[in-house]
């Protein structure tokens, strides 16, 4: 990257991740293909009891989440854990009332389900097999919806 580089940490949705971008207007795709290889801040757990937050009204939020049932299940591999599971933790992942991570690694701060499947894209029909299967099996009474992502 450029050595005329700043660092970029908005308050907003990018708050999680210190980025350095360049001053320039020019963007190249090197630069995209660089952004995982940028140190991350730490994570930043978001309640309600920040000041964005205090005042807020949260009775109809509390009883939809009651209501309406959201398993997340989040697909996700063991070089991905610290820079893209954990930041998923500490904010949305927060709202699903089902928060699971699945993976070939154990990682305890976020309890990982440790899928019996080989890491890598020749086994990413196997490993999706294998976390449907561990979802019906233990949480198919649990939720009225499923959100799958991968990170």
């Amino acid at each position: 990257m450029a050595d005329d580089a700043q660092v970029f940490a908005p308050r907003g949705l990018l708050s999680y991740y210190r980025c350095k971008l360049p001053t320039k207007s020019t963007i190249t795709s090197e630069y995209f293909r660089d952004l995982n290889k940028l140190p991350i801040a730490d994570v930043v757990e978001h309640g309600r009891d920040e000041p964005a937050h205090r005042n807020e009204d949260h009775s109809v939020a509390d009883a939809l989440a009651k209501k309406v049932r959201v398993l997340c299940w989040v697909m996700t591999q063991p070089k991905n854990h610290e820079t893209k599971a954990k930041p998923v933790k500490a904010t949305w992942g927060k709202r699903c009332n089902v928060l699971l991570f699945m993976s070939t690694q154990e990682d305890k701060s976020l309890n990982t389900i440790k899928l019996p499947v080989h890491e890598g894209r020749d086994y990413l029909w196997a490993k999706t097999k294998a976390a449907f299967r561990y979802v019906y099996e233990h949480h198919r009474r649990d939720a009225d919806w499923v959100i799958i992502t991968v990170l």
